[in-house]
């Protein structure tokens, strides 16, 4: 994106998690300042850092101390368009915001929306006394979901039960008709002239190796190649968000394929965990094509495809730990040397039980011997870090 002798344009990037956004921009030849929750040492050693202690609340005030003239976020900031838009004032936004963002992250705007044009989603409903009730005496599962989404977290299945203070005690949530599937992301990068679809991820969700809650999202695989009647189904909800929301660059469709029918869950307008696993396949830096169609130029994206699975796991701690100087600092060399592990906490860092650890990277031949590689380095892994790194001492 940068010539010889170009001064690199600065980038500020925000997120929960903003290490991959980072990585991806740096590759892509950007200067780069990054605010998240975390501020683990491989993203230090990348770029400027600046953490949000109080996360997402103390982010504009960290924003408005930096100089980039443009900014993109990641990592869940998407559930909070006012700041997004107390950003935007000061630094120039590449993604989406507005109308087209508050729309599609409202569960039950968007519900209302799919099913108008034909598009398959769980029937969803605001979270109310007269739904408990309805939902309780009902043979169907739903799950409660927070408006507010992000990996997964908060969901869990509703209990059929008492609905005693149903009202208080789901307020900002939504029930939605639970789906039995394969979950999957589809990776699009919406542009001035229409939209690609980039690529799709096997997403894992709840496996118990890598101590992830039910439905806590824990890694993706890919790319997957789909049968032809599926790849229509995700084309279609393509079509439908390009025809009715304003969007541009990368937007991420988590949906279900059930009994060979595509269902909807969420759209989420930014660089996602998923987009990752495409870069490694395909050697694209997908923040590069986020900020080219953002600012009106032609994607030079095409479909990933590849003989190779790809797959990203996130490591939950299953006890207390506490990292250590040496484990952190050796952590860091592994992630350096082999690209096989990211997200490194910093020394001192306290991680409870259902908490990230860190992410680490596998590649197999095919998608099972994915997962498996996956689970045999997570037990590695958790018994590094539930020892302390002794064994680096």
């Amino acid at each position: 994106m940068h010539g010889p002798g170009q001064e690199k344009a600065e980038l500020l990037i925000v997120g929960a998690s903003a290490r991959a956004a980072a990585q991806s921009a740096i590759a892509a030849g950007f200067q780069v300042t990054a605010i998240d929750l975390f501020g683990d040492a491989d993203l230090r050693s990348l770029c400027e850092v600046r953490v949000a202690q109080s996360w997402p609340a103390d982010v504009p005030e960290l924003a408005a101390e930096l100089s980039p003239r443009l900014w993109m976020y990641t990592g869940a900031l998407e559930n909070h368009p006012d700041i997004i838009a107390t950003l935007s004032e000061r630094h120039h936004l590449l993604g989406c915001s507005g109308s087209s963002l508050a729309a599609v992250r409202d569960p039950i705007a968007l519900y209302e929306a799919a099913t108008r044009e034909g598009i398959l989603m769980p029937e969803t409903r605001r979270a109310s006394p007269g739904a408990c009730g309805e939902l309780i005496a009902g043979p169907e599962n739903w799950l409660r979901k927070p408006v507010r989404s992000a990996g997964g977290s908060g969901i869990c299945r509703w209990p059929h039960g008492e609905a005693e203070s149903c009202a208080a005690r789901e307020e900002g949530s939504v029930f939605q008709r639970e789906i039995v599937g394969t979950s999957f992301g589809a990776v699009f990068l919406f542009q001035q002239s229409g939209y690609e679809l980039w690529g799709v991820t096997q997403q894992l969700v709840g496996l118990p190796e890598l101590g992830a809650a039910e439905f806590q999202y824990c890694g993706s695989l890919g790319p997957v190649e789909l049968a032809a009647e599926i790849y229509d189904q995700v084309r279609g909800i393509g079509d439908f968000l390009a025809q009715r929301y304003s969007f541009r660059g990368l937007i991420d469709v988590d949906f279900i394929v059930s009994d060979g029918r595509v269902w909807l869950l969420e759209v989420n307008p930014r660089y996602t965990a998923s987009a990752e696993v495409l870069e490694r396949a395909s050697g694209i830096s997908a923040v590069a094509q986020h900020a080219a169609v953002c600012e009106d130029a032609p994607s030079r994206i095409s479909p990933v495809l590849g003989e190779a699975c790809y797959a990203k796991g996130i490591l939950f701690a299953d006890q207390r730990v506490e990292i250590s100087s040496h484990l952190s600092e050796h952590l860091l060399v592994l992630a350096k040397r082999d690209r096989t592990l990211a997200d490194i906490p910093t020394p001192g860092t306290a991680i409870d039980p259902g908490q990230p650890i860190l992410t680490f990277f596998v590649e197999c031949d095919e998608i099972d011997g994915s997962i498996e590689l996956l689970r045999q380095r997570a037990a590695e892994l958790r018994a590094l870090v539930n020892d302390g790194g002794e064994a680096f001492r």
